[in-house]
């Protein structure tokens, strides 16, 4: 008698297969519901696709014209994805994001202002002592 696994083999598809499938999902003609029936894909799993697919279109029309990724972003992908060796690193990274969170990006519900223009304009004014 043979034992069988428990576990499942991973489904590798094709490239070709899911840029079917993410045109499918950008036409926009069938619920995401649908799309998952017809291509047994999980729907967080077609969103990526899509995802990818909207990301190099680009490419496609020639070498070197992505777009870089907004400066904002730059602090958050220096602290969120490090494993740090000391904790003093860690902080004085995340003290950098902090930073340039609220002093270095505008913010659009903020009237275009940084959280800290927004703030410190704000602040009451306190009656002096004579």
């Amino acid at each position: 008698m043979v034992k069988k696994s428990a576990r499942r083999t991973r489904r590798t598809d094709s490239p070709a297969f899911k840029a079917q499938v993410a045109l499918a999902a950008v036409r926009d003609d069938k619920t995401m519901a649908e799309l998952c029936k017809e291509f047994e894909v999980h729907a967080s799993q077609i969103l990526e696709w899509k995802r990818q697919l909207l990301g190099g279109a680009a490419d496609v029309f020639g070498a070197g014209s992505r777009v870089a990724p907004p400066a904002d972003l730059a602090p958050l992908e220096r602290v969120y994805p490090k494993a740090y060796d000391s904790v003093s690193a860690a902080r004085a990274d995340i003290a950098d994001y902090i930073t340039s969170y609220n002093a270095g990006r505008a913010h659009s519900s903020l009237a275009d202002a940084t959280p800290d223009e927004h703030y410190f304009a704000n602040l009451p004014t306190l009656a002096l002592a004579a």
